[in-house]
Formats: C-alpha cells, structure tokens, sequence
C-alpha cells in the first residue's frame, strides 16, 4: 500500500512540474469560437435591452470585455473553458431574461440594488404575464445553441502545473483590477459612464446592459451626507 501511495505521490508531483502542453489547432478554434460567441450574444443582449446603435463607444466596449473577464474567472475556478464559457452563458440569459422581466413589469431595467428585493419581487412574479417578443426568441434560441455549441466542441483548454497557477494569479489582478475600476477609481465617471436614477433606460442605451448594471450597485452603498 505504502509503495502504490508513494508512486501515486511520485506522477502527481511529475504532472505538477510538467510544462504545459501547447496549444493545438483545436483549442486556437474553441478559444475563437467562445470569443465570437460572447460578442455576437452581446450584441443580440443589446438589441433586447437596448439599442446597439446609441451605446457610446469605446466605452461600451467594456460591456464584452467584462464578459470576457467573468468566461476566464469561471474557467479558472473549474480549469476548464468549458464549463467557463456555459456557466457565463446561462448567467447571461437568466440576466436578459430577468432585465426584460422587470422591464415589462415596471418600466424600468434590470439594476444591482434590485437584487437585495428579489424574495419580494418573486412573491408577485404570479401575477405577471410574461411573453417574449422577437429580440428576445432569437437571443434566447442563439444561448442555447452556443451552450450545446461548446458542450459538445471536440476541444477544451485546461491548464497544468504553474499554467494553473499562473492562471489563478491573472484572475485575482483581473477581479482586483476589475474592483477598483468600477468601485473606487472614479474613471468611469470622468469618461462620463454614470447610471440615472430616474431613466435608468437611458444609461442602458448607451453605456450598454452589462455595465449599467455593474455601476448601478454604487446606488446600494449608502454614502455620507
């Protein structure tokens, strides 16, 4: 038993320091294709919630970089793209879903402080009448097929040894980074990227969905008179 434990030790530590292996026409073609899925679902995200063509560039860009940055945080909690990539397009449609929701319920969008009333909006989601109009059918129908799309590509990217290790440093920088631009650096504000507390419509269009909602979470933190 003693000499299996130790063997077992002995190709754990071996895998550990083995470099990682280089990435093969495959895994270029899956990381493309999950880069033009992200885009291509956040433009159809802003036709449902928005207007694409009034979104101000090129801070809006931020809105698919933002995507981007939660694919490669969720890759590296599972080290695998895969899971990455559905995990944020299942968040994805739960959030337009949602947005579109609230929209029709009440006139305005989907914001971060909304989510510290989610018990109470769901005790009155009965009530509500829900039907999805063209924007949403098709954004809906694409998620679902880049789901099965990249659940089924014959490909994935993990990593190993201090890949895994490098990769965990560049998602704690990126959270990090991500952290203080949106909380505390003040940036955002000064390109003119702010949430309107009485036409939260209008932040949508042009800022873009994803980062409205990120900014709107300031309105929750209660400031000093």
């Amino acid at each position: 038993m003693e000499e299996k434990e130790e063997k077992l030790e002995e190709l754990k530590q071996r895998e550990i320091q083995q470099p990682p292996k280089a990435w093969g026409k495959k895994q270029g073609l899956f990381v493309a294709i999950c880069v033009a899925l992200i885009l291509v679902l956040f433009y159809l995200m802003e036709l449902c919630t928005g207007d694409p063509s009034m979104l101000m560039m090129p801070v809006a860009l931020l809105n698919p970089l933002l995507l981007l940055v939660l694919v490669y945080v969720f890759t590296t909690l599972f080290n695998n793209l895969k899971g990455g990539m559905i995990l944020t397009l299942l968040l994805m449609l739960v959030f337009t879903v949602t947005d579109i929701c609230a929209q029709s319920f009440r006139g305005v969008p989907l914001l971060a402080p909304d989510l510290l009333i989610a018990g109470t909006a769901l005790s009155v989601a009965d009530r509500f009448h829900f039907s999805p109009d063209t924007h949403l059918k098709i954004f809906m129908t694409a998620d679902v097929l880049g789901i099965f799309l990249v659940g089924f590509f014959p490909a994935n990217v993990k990593f190993r040894g201090k890949g895994r290790r490098n990769q965990a440093i560049i998602a704690a920088l990126l959270l990090c980074g991500c952290v203080y631009l949106f909380g505390f650096s003040g940036l955002l504000e000064k390109a003119g990227v702010t949430v309107s507390h009485f036409n939260p419509q209008k932040s949508y269009a042009s800022n873009g969905a994803v980062l409205t909602f990120i900014r709107s979470g300031q309105m929750a933190i209660l400031q000093k008179p």
